[in-house]
């Protein structure tokens, strides 16, 4: 798994003690709220069966890693 900013993710959880998780998505971004990143990729709009406009978010893939998770450790990234 790619993670583009360890050190940021470190310092947002400990200058925000109430963050427990962060949510990483496959390309390395990164969100605290997980429904941002549920919606990181966007949406879709297409036309339903009754004819109206209806809104899908894309599919995206992230791990959920909780504070101090042997992952977010620097020199993990560093190997």
């Amino acid at each position: 798994m790619k993670i583009n900013d360890i050190k940021g993710i470190n310092e947002t959880f400990e200058q925000v003690p109430s963050l427990e998780k962060v949510h990483v998505l496959e390309d390395g971004r990164h969100f605290f709220n997980e429904d941002h990143a549920k919606s990181a990729n966007g949406s879709e709009t297409s036309k339903g069966k009754d004819g109206k406009l209806v809104s899908k978010l894309k599919a995206v893939k992230y791990k959920t890693l909780e504070k101090g998770a042997k992952e977010l450790t620097e020199t993990t990234a560093a190997a």
